[in-house]
């Protein structure tokens, strides 16, 4: 048979392996999924970008294809004495030339217009003027948007690789974790084969109950267990049976950290419940069964703990006390003697009912 020390060693040291490893496969976790976010939210700004891009691409030369199609810009008298060419030579002599107006393929246009009617030629400059002005806003926001988009590519990219890097990251720590998994179900497996299990090990003594440790509880938690048993009076608790599990037994609850069992009449502890205010919540049970219940028994209805329960629920320290009588004086115990603040009826009640307790 292995040595119950060197097996408990062994188990101590896969168990701070595997912490590590599931607080690191955690963090990598939350690294891939704000990646994941990130990548999301930088596909949403590209995509966004592209269209402001294409559509302020588009605005510009649909106006450079309508002076195209008609320079006359509309103005009466025009017609066929004006033109949108690539040399302003080639405008005839004494034509108002107005431009260049630059092209998305980077050539330029001049916008030319002649008329021997004074007025019709000054209605043409002024809308040809203002069309040159219109185009250069255009030409700005269709590079201003270009802009914006090789930015939000350039984040999309950058979202992309990070992506990669911290999934890449999360399937290493992943198989790290399940590596420390199987090596603690190994170092489990093998101390308790060296060390036994709750059913070989004496109870001890502990202010008046009696405490058994699986022999794979760590120490710090076995005395810390002690110190919150040590807490409440002995006449409160003597001849409790509680357990420090170091794993959970056969049948208790899936979420429970500790529980009472009225069917052995015992407090559970399962390894980490070793704060005093869990453990004190569980003697509360304890108490509650086996010192108020019985006093309870010869009472009249309306002076019983849970008459008193009912009158008082939405007084109860916590949610969990509101549940029902038995949580309600479990809750109630352990404020009581953690010195917390409690309603001040409830207090007295519960000093009344322990004060009964010989």
């Amino acid at each position: 048979m292995p040595d119950c020390q060197a097996a408990l060693t062994a188990l101590r040291n896969a168990e701070d392996a595997y912490n590590a490893a599931f607080t690191a496969q955690a963090a990598a976790k939350a690294a891939a999924d704000r990646a994941d976010l990130a990548l999301k939210k930088a596909q949403q700004a590209f995509d966004a970008a592209s269209a402001a891009a294409q559509k302020a691409l588009n605005d510009w030369k649909t106006f450079l294809d309508a002076i195209s199609q008609d320079p006359t810009l509309g103005v009466a008298g025009m017609q066929g004495n004006c033109g949108f060419v690539q040399d302003p030579s080639k405008a005839p002599d004494h034509s108002t030339i107005v431009g260049p107006f630059h092209l998305p393929d980077q050539t330029r246009r001049y916008l030319w217009g002649r008329t021997d009617q004074a007025t019709v030629q000054s209605a043409w400059n002024a809308k040809a003027d203002q069309a040159n002005v219109n185009a250069q806003a255009l030409e700005a926001a269709a590079k201003s948007t270009a802009a914006d988009l090789a930015v939000a590519q350039t984040t999309l990219n950058n979202a992309q690789q990070d992506v990669t890097t911290t999934h890449a990251a999360l399937d290493a720590a992943t198989a790290q974790l399940k590596t420390a998994s199987q090596t603690y179900d190994a170092a489990l497996a093998n101390a308790r084969a060296a060390c036994g299990g709750v059913g070989g090990q004496p109870p001890e003594g502990v202010n008046g109950a009696d405490l058994t440790v699986d022999p794979l509880v760590p120490k710090k938690n076995r005395n810390a267990a002690k110190a919150a048993i040590d807490i409440p009076p002995k006449k409160d608790i003597k001849g409790m049976k509680i357990v420090q599990h170091y794993d959970a037994p056969k049948g208790a609850p899936s979420d429970a950290l500790s529980y009472y069992d009225p069917a052995d009449n015992t407090v559970h502890l399962i390894n980490c419940a070793s704060k005093k205010e869990i453990v004190k919540h569980e003697i509360g049970h304890w108490v509650y069964h086996n010192r108020v219940l019985p006093d309870d028994a010869g009472a009249k209805p309306d002076d019983t703990w849970k008459a008193f329960w009912k009158a008082h629920k939405s007084d109860m320290p916590t949610g969990i006390a509101k549940e029902d009588d038995d949580q309600g004086f479990a809750e109630a115990y352990e404020f009581f003697r953690d010195g917390k603040k409690l309603n001040p009826a409830i207090e007295a009640e519960i000093k009344r009912r322990l004060a009964k307790i010989t």
